[in-house]
């Protein structure tokens, strides 16, 4: 949809321009998680209904521990880019099978 891609845009070519280097610019991750919050609602808006018990954090801890940690000198361009291009049914598969190793509890 057109917005969605006008604000993928604005996001690709913030990131191109400044074309940080992640480990250089931000103190921890929690900082950089938020910076990228637009590009992740961008991305839960693309998904749509079936997979609205996604969240951002889900998103942001397949990309962190399945790919971003093989990549060297990630800028924030290549994080939009992957956030926006993740495929949504591995982010699933990852969020069921780290549900079934949680200890849950009665509430």
């Amino acid at each position: 949809n057109k917005l969605e891609r006008e604000i993928f845009l604005f996001y690709l070519i913030y990131s191109i321009i400044f074309n940080v280097v992640i480990r250089m610019e931000y103190d921890n991750s929690r900082n950089l998680f938020n910076h990228l919050k637009g590009a992740f609602k961008v991305k839960l808006r693309m998904i749509g209904k079936e997979y609205d018990y996604i969240k951002m954090v889900d998103i942001w801890n397949y990309l962190k521990i399945n790919k971003w940690k093989y990549d060297n000198n990630l800028g924030l361009s290549e994080m939009v880019n992957d956030i926006i291009n993740v495929d949504i049914k591995k982010v699933d598969l990852f969020l069921k099978e780290h549900l079934k190793e949680e200890e849950r509890e009665v509430i």
